[in-house]
């Protein structure tokens, strides 16, 4: 007996195929006497068709080619996986033992960080009571979210605490009180925390009230604690804010103040035993001219690089000066030329600007008066 479906499909192919020539041919010799004649054989397909139908399906009956009563191979039936709930690991839960393995080593009152849920899932596997057999690996995802929600919501509760706590606190240690974003943030005490706001809206008070809310609190001692600026002016204004607002605290001096490139050359002096040297370009009126040498012959050496260092120059660049006079006027509004070109002329428009800039850039000294062409 056929065992595979196509096997069968050609059995009951060939049955009715067989059948259908058969009882074809008796039909043209019983009833037209064998007539090739087209009309003869449209005429005799309705019940040749009928015939061959009736026939075929018998055959392929008694054959057990087509019929429901045969053996069919079939697939194993599917088992639909039904994902695992987030387990309960309360204290009266099964898992109250692999929940007292841990528990103490989470500080009562304290903010409970972020990643800490799967520290504790990696370091104490989940276990049930009454077996010292681990909760397979698979699982520890779905232990990992369980604790994290228990601890998102122990952190809500100790961050409304605390806000109610130390009012009194978050009201004076800067000027104006703090804001319920700005509380937040000092709270927090995740391993990385990221602070994003606009310009003015008192990310430095922010900064050293979470300072004072950490000695206050007693996390950590001063002499532990770094903050880094981008520039020099920005480092001198923390320095002055955290003596003038946190003066009251006990060793405030201690705190570390500095910028990236300080902080830099003291770790590398502290880890090479000599602190690094600036190059000897890296002064004034010689830094200049060496970034100068060092364009210059990339442009000679790289055409992809001349032509953008071209466009860039000759279309974005300004003339070098404080960060604040960088501004130039888009036209010219006094009608007399007031707009400053590379070599030092005033043109009346940014196109004039631009076309002078490409001459001089090039060696070709710039036309006293740019002659503008409409098209």
């Amino acid at each position: 007996m056929p065992k595979t479906l196509w096997q069968r499909t050609k059995h009951v192919a060939s049955t009715y195929t067989w059948t259908f020539i058969v009882v074809m041919v008796l039909n043209q010799l019983l009833f037209f006497g064998f007539c090739l004649n087209p009309i003869c054989l449209i005429a005799a397909m309705p019940h040749v068709l009928a015939i061959t139908v009736a026939l075929g399906s018998w055959f392929n009956k008694i054959n057990g080619w087509g019929g429901g009563d045969q053996e069919v191979e079939r697939s194993p039936p599917s088992t639909r996986v039904v994902p695992k709930r987030v387990p309960a690991i309360g204290p009266s839960s099964e898992y109250s033992d692999w929940r007292s393995a841990w528990s103490t080593s989470i500080e009562p009152n304290r903010w409970i960080p972020k990643g800490e849920a799967e520290n504790i899932v990696r370091r104490f596997p989940p276990f049930k009571n009454g077996s010292e057999e681990a909760e397979p690996t698979s699982q520890y995802p779905h232990f990992q979210k369980a604790l994290a929600k228990e601890f998102d919501a122990a952190n809500a509760a100790f961050g409304k605490k605390q806000k109610e706590r130390l009012s009194d606190f978050f009201s004076s240690i800067e000027r104006n009180p703090l804001t319920d974003e700005q509380m937040d943030c000092c709270i927090c005490m995740d391993n990385a925390l990221q602070i994003v706001a606009a310009a003015g809206s008192g990310k430095t008070s922010t900064i050293v009230a979470r300072v004072g809310y950490a000695l206050k609190e007693g996390l950590v001692p001063p002499e532990e604690i770094l903050i880094l600026a981008f520039n020099r002016s920005v480092k001198d204004e923390l320095e002055a804010r955290i003596k003038e607002r946190l003066g009251d605290f006990p060793n405030v001096q201690r705190i570390n103040v500095k910028t990236f490139n300080a902080f830099g050359l003291q770790v590398i002096g502290k880890s090479t035993g000599r602190k690094p040297r600036l190059a000897d370009w890296v002064e004034p009126g010689k830094d200049v001219q060496a970034i100068s040498e060092i364009v210059e012959d990339l442009r000679q050496r790289d055409p992809r690089f001349r032509l953008d260092w071209d466009l860039f120059r000759t279309v974005y660049g300004r003339g070098i000066d404080e960060w604040d006079n960088l501004k130039q006027p888009q036209t010219d509004v006094i009608g007399k030329g007031s707009i400053p070109t590379a070599d030092g002329k005033l043109v009346k428009s940014q196109e004039e600007r631009m076309i002078c800039g490409f001459l001089f850039y090039h060696g070709v000294a710039c036309p006293h008066r740019v002659v503008r062409v409409n098209y």
